[in-house]
C-alpha cells in the first residue's frame, strides 16, 4: 500500500514539473507569438538603403548618386547626382532607422494580463518614439494618417510603424520640405509592408 502511494506521489511530481515545460512551447509555436519574435530580428538587420531606395529618393531629388553614403549603419544618405541638382529644391535625403525596444517574452499569469492591457492601451514603441522627438527637439507637430504615429519637428519627419522608428530629413532650397518628406515616408511604409509580406526562405 505504501509502495503504491509513493508511486502515485512520484507520478504527480513528474506531471507537475512537466506541465510548465509542456505549456511553454505552445505560445512560441502559436501564430500570434511567432511573427512578433521574428519581426524584432528582421527589423534589427534591415538595410536603411533598402527601405528608402535610390528610386524613392529620386522622386523628390531627381537623379541621385547610385551609391549612397552611410554616416552610420542605421543611416542612408542619398545625394543629387549633379551640381545642377545639388542646388535644386531638394538636394539630399538623410534616412535613419531605429528599432524600438522589444517587449520581453515569457510572461506568465497575472503578469501576462498586465502586459496585454499595456499593449492594448498604448501603441508598442510609443515611449521610444517620444524619446526620439525629445532628441530632435523643437515643437513637434503631429501628422495624421502616416504610420501608427508621426510628427514633424525641426525639419525632420519621424514615423513609428511596427516598433520601427524612421526619420526623414531633407536638405535643399525648397522652403516647405514637409510634403516631400511625407511622400518619401509613404514609400518607406510601402516598402516595409512589401518586405513583411515576402515569404521567408
Amino acid at each position: 500500500m505504501v509502495r503504491h502511494a509513493l508511486t502515485a506521489a512520484a507520478m504527480l511530481a513528474v506531471l507537475a514539473c512537466a506541465a510548465p515545460a509542456l505549456a511553454d512551447p505552445n505560445p512560441a509555436a502559436s501564430p500570434s507569438a511567432g511573427p512578433s519574435s521574428n519581426a524584432g530580428s528582421s527589423h534589427a538587420s534591415v538595410d536603411p538603403c533598402a527601405l528608402l531606395t535610390a528610386r524613392d529618393a529620386s522622386s523628390v531629388i531627381g537623379a541621385v548618386n547610385p551609391t549612397p553614403r552611410r554616416p552610420s549603419p542605421d543611416e542612408c544618405l542619398w545625394s543629387a547626382a549633379s551640381l545642377t541638382n545639388a542646388s535644386g529644391p531638394v538636394s539630399q535625403v538623410l534616412f535613419t532607422v531605429d528599432v524600438a525596444q522589444q517587449a520581453k517574452h515569457g510572461c506568465h499569469g497575472l503578469g501576462c494580463l498586465s502586459a496585454v492591457q499595456s499593449v492594448t492601451s498604448v501603441i508598442p514603441g510609443t515611449s521610444a518614439f517620444n524619446n526620439t522627438l525629445s532628441t530632435i527637439g523643437g515643437t513637434a507637430t503631429t501628422i495624421q494618417g502616416l504610420g501608427q504615429k508621426a510628427a514633424w519637428s525641426n525639419g525632420i519627419l519621424a514615423v513609428l510603424q511596427d516598433q520601427t522608428i524612421f526619420k526623414v530629413q531633407l536638405s535643399g532650397t525648397q522652403s516647405d520640405l514637409l510634403d516631400p518628406s511625407k511622400q518619401l515616408a509613404e514609400k518607406v511604409l510601402t516598402n516595409m509592408q512589401n518586405n513583411s509580406s515576402t515569404p521567408q526562405p
